[in-house]
């Protein structure tokens, strides 16, 4: 089972990948349960079906559900494709299908 702090390692390629440099310096990442969606888990919790990652970009949020489940490179690859779609869907990135 991924701990919180995995899956913060496991997505740093990801966001380092979609987003531009200006973008990567005003990302903050938090992640919580969904029943307290403002409390940040600490790096040990492991993930559970209520785990959210949110990630903030440029004054906007995307939500992402992670679950423990899947191996680092499974993470990785989901958050990247979200990461993508999410850019795309932006008011700073509207239109864009960064590689």
């Amino acid at each position: 089972m991924m701990t919180v702090g995995e899956l913060k390692v496991a997505i740093q390629p990801a966001l380092q990948e979609i987003l531009t440099a200006e973008e990567l310096a005003s990302t903050s990442v938090r992640v919580t349960d969904e029943s307290t969606p403002l409390a940040s888990l600490d790096d040990e919790q492991p993930l559970t079906e209520s785990t959210q990652l949110q990630v903030f970009i440029m004054g906007e949020s995307a939500i992402l559900w992670v679950n423990g489940d899947e191996t680092h490179e499974e993470v990785y690859t989901r958050v990247r494709s979200d990461l993508q779609d999410f850019v795309a869907e932006s008011t700073f990135g509207w239109g864009q299908l960064r590689p």
